[in-house]
């Protein structure tokens, strides 16, 4: 086995209050090693919960052919076109694998070991990737980033509804003068 993608996420998919099944394309060993994750228009998400809310089917040679089908849902009514699904990897942070000193080498056991390390940093890849960063040679506390964003956003509305109040204001008044 190998790993020749790079891609551990498929979606968003939009729904379409007909379609129920979704293919995605990124390598996985067992059907659980893929999330689902539902979102509304307004972005809140669900994680979803397999054999329950959805279902996955994998493709039987990964190598060949990685990926598979997820159905959603397994029963009701298809996702409308105001939500929307995304699949990722969920492969657990564990280490399976055990090689015995002095025993055979087998490089099929040694390469799905490292298969499954390459799965492990796609997954961090993708999450990473979505996260917030300062500069590595900064001083800056990415938590506290967000915060100052979150004040700026704050004062620079807080300053428009005040100029638009006074504008208003204004014209209301040039309005009576004449």
């Amino acid at each position: 086995m190998t790993v020749s993608s790079t891609i551990s996420k498929a979606g968003p998919y939009v729904g379409d209050g007909s379609n129920t099944t979704f293919a995605f394309a990124f390598k996985v060993f067992t059907k659980a090693d893929v999330q689902v994750v539902r979102a509304t228009a307004a972005g809140v998400e669900t994680i979803l919960t397999l054999d329950s809310d959805y279902s996955v089917s994998v493709n039987s040679n990964q190598t060949a052919s990685p990926g598979g089908t997820i159905t959603y849902p397994i029963s009701g009514t298809a996702l409308s076109n105001i939500l929307t699904l995304t699949a990722s990897g969920n492969v657990t942070y564990t280490q399976g694998t055990s090689l015995p000193t002095g025993g055979a080498f087998n490089a099929e056991v040694v390469e799905a070991a490292l298969d499954r390390l390459t799965l492990l940093s796609q997954q961090l890849l993708e999450k990473t990737a979505r996260s917030v960063k300062v500069s590595i040679s900064s001083g800056i506390d990415p938590a506290q980033y967000l915060v100052d964003i979150a004040d700026s956003v704050t004062a620079a509305a807080t300053s428009a509804t005040e100029s638009a109040e006074s504008a208003e204001l204004s014209i209301a008044n040039s309005t009576n003068v004449n």
